[in-house]
């Protein structure tokens, strides 16, 4: 039974290490992220303006007529 024990207590730290490890890159405020070019929303208003795509019409007229359709 403390062997079974170990060896969850052992898996669990791999799977939290890992979780760690592959998150490091991600987050806000990251480099090149919305966020970190704007920075962090203080009200769902300006989190909603952050991430309007409107704009991007401009540039990309014929994926936004694809995702219309």
């Amino acid at each position: 039974m403390k062997s079974i024990k170990n060896i969850s207590l052992s898996l669990l730290i791999v799977l939290l290490s890992a979780t760690f490890v592959f998150a490091i890159g991600a987050g806000v405020g990251r480099d090149g992220t919305i966020a970190a070019t704007k920075g962090k929303a203080k009200t769902l208003a300006e989190l909603i303006e952050m991430y309007d795509s409107t704009a991007c019409i401009d540039c990309h007229e014929e994926i936004h007529n694809d995702w219309a359709e």
